[in-house]
């Protein structure tokens, strides 16, 4: 994410199911110009621009979720657009594969 945040019209995208749910947030997997991307529904709505500015902190990253843009549904929710994680969730890839992560690879992730 580099500079500012592309609006995108809630209606040129084709939302699909919810692919995890965490305190704060829900995101679903959606796509959008032929690209499968991440629509993270940020349940406070004060909390969008931290997460904007998180995003934006973190700038590229090859390991790290992109933030392309935002939206807002009809009754007014607002989503973050970002890569969608084609495995999951960091929690969902530990809990699957969690008897085979090394501990040198538990630390990398803590580390990180």
């Amino acid at each position: 994410l580099m500079g500012e945040v592309v609006t995108v019209d809630w209606t040129s995208l084709k939302r699909g199911g919810s692919v995890g749910t965490g305190t704060f947030k829900t995101v679903f997997s959606a796509s959008h110009d032929d690209r499968d991307i991440a629509l993270l529904h940020i349940r406070d709505g004060a909390a969008v621009a931290l997460e904007k500015t998180i995003f934006m902190s973190l700038g590229a990253h090859p390991r790290l979720a992109t933030c392309y843009g935002q939206t807002k549904d009809s009754e007014g929710n607002h989503y973050l657009i970002a890569d969608l994680a084609l495995h999951g969730s960091l929690d969902q890839v530990i809990e699957h594969y969690g008897s085979k992560i090394t501990d040198a690879v538990r630390l990398a992730i803590v580390l990180q």
